[in-house]
């Protein structure tokens, strides 16, 4: 349980990190930052 949550932990500030940045990037690729987003979310859970 405590690896899982620290890797909750990781994966939560580096959604913050991008998060941060997508701001300017959201309006020109969307669907580039949606994708990033799924390989995220993809790579937490394996």
């Amino acid at each position: 349980m405590t690896i899982l949550y620290l890797n909750q932990t990781s994966l939560h500030h580096i959604a913050q990190a991008i998060d941060s940045t997508a701001v300017r990037k959201i309006p020109a690729e969307p669907t580039g930052f949606m994708h990033e987003c799924f390989y995220l979310a993809n790579a937490g859970r394996i």
